[in-house]
């Protein structure tokens, strides 16, 4: 049954509810990595404790695409993965073990190419297409763009020059003609096709003249054609029989098609012979221009900034089945078990969209008499109603705010826990002290604040423009119908909309079409926005911002007639779609490689201008979350996070030693700076640059890195990673704008820095300092595992974290996975794991003193995994109670209890370990650090007795403290896991 509407229609679902991983993997897909690579890892992810698969797209994208995102057929898995057996095997061989495939789908956008039918057929026959409101596409513009065209900004530079340096030109191939522009093939209109037909018969027949040819020349141009696919109705009468067949014929057929063809396409260099050519691409349904002007022309709406990414209008019915038909036929067999949904946010109505996921999810399932049942979850506490499907949705969200209840999802992709663990490893007593060693180093005074509103407006003037400008065009129309807006002009009206966008306090509010009302908290996002743009910017008219006010706030002026009411609707919701992308391209991709204090809380969704989490807050994130969102994924690493969760790990580190990390920068800058070059009269890179690349040093160094094999791929990665910082930072150079001079100073810089030579004395000074940082930052790694592993939610893994996860942003975090490696690592494990208690302490040991191989992050994850899946009640249905220690060191460990009917479970973890032990390596393994801290249980029992998974020791609760000691909780590892065994 569909949905009545896009507002509030329960979720019809059955009874059994979805099934929830136990864990989950995330693959990236590609031709490097296919189906048949996924089959043949199945079983070493079981053995590792994995429960699902988590899968990036699978659907047809366009060629060479590395991470599916870019589909260009929804219908049809990509070839380039594997063949439908392929993934057969695969997803039987998953299920013969227990395991599930949860499964990444893009339903915001497609790709914005001609291989994409839909798309093509778009471009081919304009607004008279079955697909043509299917994309997102402005066919009527306000703007020089004509109508019915789709403006594609493709072009390397201005038309004119393309045009007549020849590289646009008509091709034959496939039984048809095309527009080809280098390796895209555009197709023509069906008009302009038959004009161009006739305009190549006529040469042909002006080039027989005076050749003496026969008078057959042109029925055999004819005929080639045709039986190649082309030109069928250019000589109505003549069948391929009567065509002669004589090879000899073929061949001088082709040589006056191809001679038609180069008089067609133009001569460089000579202006006036592309006159032919340039009549027919203005005859097209699509209007060519350069890409530098895809901010500005670009008319229809895209995947943030990106043209190849075209966005779908997914509200309508026949476009979400026609997306989804495959997928739910993969649900009904089985061979799915799960979604998750990219980027919701830019949706028409997110709800909506997953309200008609479930309904149809259950619909296919109630057709589906002899569908594998899916294993029943535990009721969510959110409703009546239990989804048929596990669902998590990619949505990003800020500290401020929650996921909606009444999306029928399972909880987000787990940003929010991300930034809220690494939180818990920062020591927020030292954010003044850290705040002025990057002030002093720098010289930069500028607040976050500040550089995020700058960024946004930049990007809302920039990449945004065209968006922008359409949102400009829907408000001025909206004013113009009502007496309280006919005086306003459109230059106020877009200088008001870019500064409450840059201050929206998050992604967007999620309005619909049948709201009488922004909810609460709504409400009082859009307020905050008002407000702080009305104090930023004086000159702002204040009739104009309390009239955008009322139309967001779902209060018009009472004049409005209907259509008026209908365009300031239009208005808040395209609002809405904008106000994400200005976000995430603002602060993500701008502010966070410009504020560069401690760029480990510079991650998707995080605040880094919140220095720390304390245990209280992280507390009462995961008792909110073990009530609302029980199954949310809880993600430390992504495809699409900034770096690696042990650079983070390691780099909170600095947070405990802003003294000692003053003064290695403030000499590293002086021993750099004969390293630097003079540009614009400025040491060239700049300091806040410099700094970004001291950390990413710190975080990303691997042991490796020192050989001078291994020092090259490090400074390659360094040297991408770098030109992609500075350009994304957009303060020196950009993707849009490079400057040559600061990027080729920038990267002799690195060169310099990251060399052996005797002359860098850089080098060795880092490497000592990195050690105490490796050193520290292994508690931290370890810790943050292990949280995740018990925390309420879903634990995933990123591929090849299991190991120790210094990568940085893509494409850096989507290598190859060295699996050989991991599956010997976890079979030394395996075979090595003492039969006895009394061997273990020996057996850890030797795991922490290796600790450089990763081998000890294996061995926490596959014994936590183990435990959880065999406690899976504990887990997925288990309360959360926080514990707090005491005694001298209790600020220094993180616990919490797991409880269900099965049983209890309790976590604890360090942190802030220098602060524990005084900076003293020794002192950090020893137990009696903890001095007489130790853990009250609640209702503990004394001589309860509880047995650590990790361990294997067996801990008593002693009689005075009714707790455990943990000196001997933490004797062998800075973690545990405790099973109550009584």
């Amino acid at each position: 049954m569909e949905a009545s509407s896009p507002g509030h229609s329960p979720v019809k679902v059955r009874p059994g509810g979805y099934r929830v991983p136990s864990s989950t993997y995330r693959l990236q897909l590609n031709g490097e990595f296919t189906f048949r690579d996924a089959f043949a890892l199945t079983s070493y992810l079981h053995e590792l404790g994995i429960g699902d698969c988590y899968a990036s797209p699978i659907f047809a994208a366009r060629p060479g695409s590395s991470h599916g995102y870019d589909a260009c057929d929804f219908t049809t898995l990509s070839p380039v993965l594997g063949t439908g057996e392929d993934f057969d095997d695969w997803t039987d061989r998953l299920r013969s073990l227990g395991m599930g495939l949860l499964l990444d789908m893009v339903p915001n956008h497609m790709a914005a190419d001609p291989r994409n039918p839909w798309w093509c057929d778009v471009l081919r026959n304009g607004p008279s297409s079955r697909y043509a409101q299917w994309f997102d596409i402005i066919w009527h513009p306000r703007d020089a763009t004509p109508a019915g065209k789709v403006v594609l900004p493709i072009l390397e530079d201005h038309y004119f020059k393309v045009l007549e340096s020849g590289k646009l030109r008509i091709v034959h191939q496939d039984g048809s003609f095309a527009l080809a522009y280098h390796e895209q093939s555009l197709p023509l209109s069906p008009d302009s096709e038959a004009l161009l037909q006739e305009e190549i018969l006529a040469l042909c027949r002006q080039n027989e003249q005076g050749i003496g040819d026969d008078s057959d020349s042109v029925v055999e141009i004819i005929a080639w054609a045709r039986a190649a696919g082309g030109l069928e109705s250019a000589m109505p009468g003549t069948t391929l029989e009567q065509a002669p067949r004589r090879e000899a014929s073929r061949s001088k057929a082709r040589e006056r098609l191809c001679r038609a063809l180069r008089e067609i396409n133009g001569t460089a260099g000579r202006a006036g012979s592309f006159d032919r050519l340039h009549a027919l691409v203005q005859q097209q349904h699509y209007r060519l221009t350069s890409w530098r002007l895809s901010s500005e022309e670009i008319n229809y709406r895209r995947f943030f900034d990106i043209g190849e990414l075209v966005s779908l209008r997914m509200e309508l019915l026949e476009v979400f089945e026609a997306t989804h038909e495959l997928v739910l036929r993969l649900l009904d067999k089985g061979k799915v078990t799960g979604l998750r949904i990219d980027h919701p946010d830019g949706l028409w109505n997110p709800r909506a969209y997953f309200v008609r996921l479930q309904e149809k999810v259950a619909q296919h399932e109630n057709q589906q008499p002899n569908a594998p049942p899916r294993e029943p979850s535990p009721q969510s506490s959110r409703g009546s109603n239990r989804m048929p499907l596990y669902v998590v949705a990619e949505k990003i969200l800020s500290p401020i705010e929650e996921l909606p209840d009444d999306w029928p999802v399972a909880g987000t992709t787990g940003y929010d826990f991300l930034n809220r663990l690494t939180g818990l490893f920062v020591n927020s007593a030292n954010c003044a002290a850290l705040e002025d060693v990057y002030r002093q180093f720098t010289g930069n005074p500028t607040e976050l604040r500040s550089i995020i509103h700058a960024s946004k407006r930049h990007i809302l003037r920039s990449s945004l423009r065209s968006d922008l400008r359409r949102l400009t065009h829907l408000l001025r129309a909206a004013a113009a119908k009502t007496r309280y807006g006919l005086d306003f002009g459109r230059s106020e009206l877009e200088e008001a909309l870019v500064e409450v966008i840059a201050a929206f306090p998050v992604y967007r509010t999620y309005i619909t079409e049948e709201s009488q009302t922004p909810a609460p908290q709504e409400r009082e996002f859009i307020l905050e926005a008002i407000r702080a743009a009305t104090q930023r910017n004086e000159s702002l008219s204040p009739a104009v911002l309390e009239f955008i006010e009322s139309l967001l706030l779902l209060s018009p002026p009472g004049d409005l007639d209907v259509e008026g009411r209908e365009l300031s609707r239009r208005f808040v919701m395209r609002f809405q779609q904008l106000t994400g992308p200005a976000m995430a391209k603002g602060l993500e991709d701008t502010a966070f490689y410009n504020f560069n204090r401690l760029i480990s809380l510079n991650e998707v969704g995080g605040a880094p201008d919140v220095f720390g989490t304390d245990l209280e807050a992280f507390h009462k994130h995961n008792r909110v979350r073990a009530v609302r969102w029980p199954h949310s994924l809880l993600g430390t690493a992504t495809h699409d996070t900034k770096r690696g969760e042990d650079i983070r790990a390691r780099l909170n580190v600095l947070s405990e030693i802003p003294e000692d990390w003053r003064n290695v920068v403030m000499r590293w800058s002086r021993l750099n700076a004969c390293n630097k070059t003079q540009f614009n009269g400025e040491p060239t890179p700049d300091a806040n640059d410099e700094y970004l690349l001291y950390q990413t040093l710190v975080g990303a160094w691997i042991p490796g890195a020192v050989t001078e094999s291994g020092l090259g791929v490090f400074r390659q990665r360094i040297l991408d990673y770098m030109l992609k910082a500075i350009r994304e930072a957009k303060a020196h150079t950009s993707w849009s704008e490079p400057n040559g001079p600061y990027e080729q100073a920038m990267r002799q810089f690195i060169e310099k820095v990251l060399t052996t030579s005797k002359e860098n004395p850089f080098l060795d000074d880092f490497m000592l300092f990195h050690r105490k940082v490796a050193f520290f930052g292994l508690f931290n790694s370890l810790a943050q595992v292990v949280l995740k592993m018990t925390a309420p939610g879903v634990p995933d893994f990123y591929q090849g974290t299991e190991l120790w996860d210094y990568s940085l942003v893509d494409p850096d975090n989507r290598r190859p996975v060295d699996y050989e490696t991991r599956r010997c690592l976890l079979s030394e494990l395996r075979a090595g794991f003492p039969r006895e208690p009394r061997d273990m302490a020996g057996f850890l040991r030797g795991l922490l003193r290796t600790y450089q191989t990763g081998q000890i992050k294996l061995y926490l994850i596959w014994r936590t995994l183990g435990f959880r899946r065999s406690h899976s009640e504990i887990f997925e249905q288990g309360t959360y109670a926080p514990l707090f220690a005491a005694g001298a060191k209790k600020d220094h460990v993180c616990a919490f209890a797991r409880k269900s009917s099965e049983g209890m479970a309790i976590t604890v973890a360090t942190r802030l370990v220098i602060g524990l032990c005084g900076g003293s390596e020794r002192a950090a393994v020893e137990p009696d650090v903890w001095h007489d801290t130790f853990l009250p249980i609640p209702d503990g029992k004394p001589g309860e007795r509880y047995r650590n998974v990790l361990t294997q020791q067996v801990l008593t609760v002693s009689d005075k403290a009714r707790g455990l000691p943990l000196r001997e909780v933490l004797e062998l590892l800075p973690v545990a896991v405790l099973e109550r065994i009584d």
